[in-house]
């Protein structure tokens, strides 16, 4: 973080029809060890994202704590780049990583940056939030450290995709059944479907 922060943003106003959702969403997101409750000097402001057919996700607007962050540069390659790996494959399987950057662990020192007011209690993340400038890049470092020298063999990411490919069905199995190994042995989980 560089510069001076003001210690805290007004929060917007929820809807009565929302809270509800918003206090259950809360609620599990403590019991999953994504939030704590918190003493932190800075509040950010709290906003919904309504998705059609799965309801509201919680999100914090962090545009002043975004003005101040250090960004980190690494991003997904360009998609076009990563179709052309899969020239010649002849097996390939997508896996949809569940709540991408909820799995990443936030450093203590960071996480009073990540605070928001509900009703008359503030929480604060313990795991990368959305709506961070460096959200992408600290999920995309992470992805990289578990999946390791794969990636530049038979295996390609692109946000929260992971895709598995291989020209050999014998090397498809066996790429598959390692990475998939080791992503449950990191607790990287995918989305059931």
């Amino acid at each position: 973080m560089t510069g001076d922060m003001r210690k805290s943003r007004n929060a917007r106003p929820i809807t009565f029809a929302l809270r509800a959702q918003v206090r259950e969403q809360i609620q599990e997101m403590l019991r999953d060890d994504i939030l704590e409750n918190s003493f932190s000097d800075y509040v950010n402001p709290l906003t919904l994202v309504e998705r059609p057919r799965k309801g509201i996700r919680i999100c914090i607007d962090a545009g002043r704590v975004n003005e101040q962050m250090i960004p980190d540069r690494v991003k997904a390659d360009p998609i076009k780049e990563l179709l052309q790996r899969f020239h010649g494959s002849k097996s390939i399987t997508t896996l949809d990583l569940s709540s991408a950057f909820l799995q990443v662990p936030l450093q203590r020192s960071s996480r009073k940056w990540t605070s928001f007011q509900f009703v008359n209690q503030v929480y604060q993340y313990k795991v990368v939030p959305y709506g961070f400038n460096n959200s992408l890049s600290v999920f995309i470092r992470s992805l990289d450290m578990v999946l390791g020298d794969c990636l530049q063999v038979n295996v390609v990411t692109y946000v929260d995709d992971v895709v598995v490919h291989s020209v050999c069905f014998e090397d498809y199995l066996r790429t598959s059944r390692h990475r998939v190994g080791e992503t449950h042995q990191s607790r990287v989980h995918n989305k059931r479907k």
